[in-house]
């Protein structure tokens, strides 16, 4: 039974036991924090290992660099296999207006793709991001 339903089933049973007018002393117990799941070293190489070939090379790539890219329309060296955020190795910082600007390209190049259409303008990289200084002070990078 996880932490956070014992802490539900002691309140609810405390305050039914309120209700009835039942004495009930609450038991106390130290609540466990989770930490987020992070695989281990050997863990991933074992994920990898244990992938076809392809996927395995891949995983192998975003392990040690990031996913090369051309900066410019985010292709990778798989044929119709595109890369964006941060795992795409373009040298813009990860921040989501960067992905967002990507995801762009990469849908307008997938769609003039499919209509036979010229290409899109390339990535450009560019975009801004707001930092809060505290005391209503707001940055621009």
């Amino acid at each position: 039974m996880s932490e956070s339903r014992k802490a539900k089933l002691t309140e609810d049973l405390a305050r039914f036991y309120a209700y009835k007018h039942i004495p009930f002393d609450k038991p106390h117990y130290r609540r466990i924090e989770k930490l987020p799941f992070i695989p281990l070293e050997a863990e991933v190489d074992q994920l990898i290992a244990s992938c076809s070939r392809k996927v395995a090379e891949i995983l192998q790539l975003i392990k040690e660099t990031g996913i090369p890219v051309d900066p410019k329309t985010l292709k990778t060296r798989f044929p119709n296999v595109y890369a964006l955020g941060d795992v795409a190795s373009v040298g813009t910082p990860l921040a989501g207006v960067f992905s967002e600007g990507a995801a762009k390209v990469v849908a307008a190049a997938l769609i003039a793709k499919v209509k036979g259409d010229e290409p899109p303008p390339p990535y450009s990289g560019k975009g801004s991001c707001y930092t809060e200084f505290g005391e209503g002070k707001v940055g621009r990078a």
